[in-house]
């Protein structure tokens, strides 16, 4: 992410800013810590007003309606298969 934002950045110097302020990327640690980051983002559009809850918001994979390509097998260990069919 920092290759990515510092490469926008000194490109596009003279036009202005590109990153929010606010804007910080993290390393996610472990399963709690995505949990913990997915939770936070899946609650979003109900701290905006959005959306009464995450389910509902037509623009979130929280909805149910995106689903996810099939992980190549040669990457697919079992642990990851099991944490992305756990809820």
């Amino acid at each position: 992410m920092q290759f990515i934002k510092g490469g926008f950045s000194f490109r596009m110097k003279e036009r202005g800013p590109i990153w929010q302020p606010s804007f910080t990327n993290h390393r996610i640690r472990d399963w709690e810590d995505y949990e913990s980051h997915r939770d936070y983002i899946r609650m979003n559009p109900v701290r905006a007003r959005l959306a009464p809850c995450p389910d509902v918001y037509p623009y979130s994979s929280a909805a149910g309606v995106l689903r996810m390509d099939p992980v190549p097998q040669g990457l697919k260990p079992r642990f990851y298969e099991e944490a992305l069919t756990r809820r």
